[in-house]
Parts: C-alpha cells; structure tokens; sequence
C-alpha cells in the first residue's frame, strides 16, 4: 500500500513538474498576436500589460521627447508558430499611441513614427547587445 502511495505520488510530481515546465517555456516565447489585438489606442501602460496578460521585456523612454511629449516604449516578443519579432508598444504622455512590429513604423508614412521607430529600435538593439554581452562575459567565468 505504502508502494501505491508513494508511486500515486511520484506521478503525480513528475506531471506537475512536467506542467510547470510547458508553463514557463512558453511564457518565455512571448506573447502572441492575438494578445496584442486586445489592446487600444489610449490606454495606460498598466492597463495595455494586464489586457495582454504579461509585462514588457523592455520599458524605456525615448531621450529627446517628440513634440514636446514624453514617448515611452514598451518592448514585447511576439511569436506565431516559428515566426518570431520584437513587437513596440508606444505611449505619448502614458496613452497608448501605436503599436506594431518595428517595419511597420518604419514604413508608415507618419513622420513622427518614423522617428519613434528608428529610436526604439537603436535603444532596444542596444539593449540586447549588452545582455548578450554579459551572458557571454558569464560564461566564459
């Protein structure tokens, strides 16, 4: 009986473990589209987050405002399938202004897009290449 039990019972770790796992690798491979299409033009960075069901990977505010207004980026990774990409949530004094995959700024016929885009896209760049460069620092410790 104390066999039964003990079995029941590392069966039933190993499922939760196993779960727990699926759980977290796919958290780790972004959000998806249809996420993304539940949020709207105006809403706060808090409220984008929760409608999406997860935070940014990136928050960052652009260094010279654009038309005297604060631009905060939020970035996310979006996946659908094997399709992977950064993904740019763009607020304007804490509204959210715009969002999309960064060639999608980049070739919107908004000026002030174009230069949201071109900003972010450094910043986030630069952002990643220094992670990178402290993983590798890591490893080879």
């Amino acid at each position: 009986m104390k066999n039964d039990m003990l079995s029941a019972l590392l069966k039933f770790i190993c499922v939760f473990a196993g779960m727990v796992t699926l759980v977290f690798l796919m958290s780790c491979s972004g959000v998806s589209f249809e996420q993304m299409g539940r949020i709207t033009k105006g809403m706060t960075p808090l409220q984008a987050a929760q409608k999406i069901g997860s935070s940014p990977l990136k928050t960052f505010e652009l260094i010279e405002p654009i038309d005297g207004k604060k631009i905060t980026v939020q970035a996310y990774r979006v996946s659908y399938g094997d399709y992977r990409s950064d993904f740019y949530l763009t607020y304007m004094d804490d509204q959210l202004y715009y969002w999309g995959c960064p060639h999608e700024y980049n070739r919107s016929e908004n000026a002030v897009l174009n230069q949201i885009g071109e900003k972010a896209c450094k910043m986030y760049d630069d952002y990643t290449k220094k992670r990178e460069q402290k993983r590798e620092a890591k490893k080879s410790i």
